[in-house]
């Protein structure tokens, strides 16, 4: 069985975190300052890939998500990553 981890690091900083779920990774992103430039991976032993990352906007640095319409396994991230960041309205 493969281990799937979630790495979050920062480029401006030495921050680096690892998470064994999604959800956890997805918090911990929204937490993150912009400024600091983070950036998610996904990895699972044989492949990684980057889920969230950092984006420069108009000479600001904001933080990147895909879409709702393209999360599918992504989707415990996404959804991680809105509610800790107050984006999804209460239920």
């Amino acid at each position: 069985m493969t281990n799937t981890t979630f790495t979050l690091a920062c480029s401006f900083t030495d921050e680096i975190q690892k998470f064994d779920d999604a959800s956890a990774a997805g918090r911990a992103f929204a937490r993150a300052k912009g400024r600091d430039a983070p950036s998610v991976i996904q990895s699972d032993g044989n492949s990684a890939r980057t889920i969230a990352r950092t984006v420069g906007i108009d000479g600001q640095r904001q933080k990147s998500v895909p879409k709702i319409e393209s999360t599918g396994a992504d989707r415990p991230f996404w959804a991680a990553y809105h509610e800790e960041a107050g984006l999804l309205a209460a239920a």
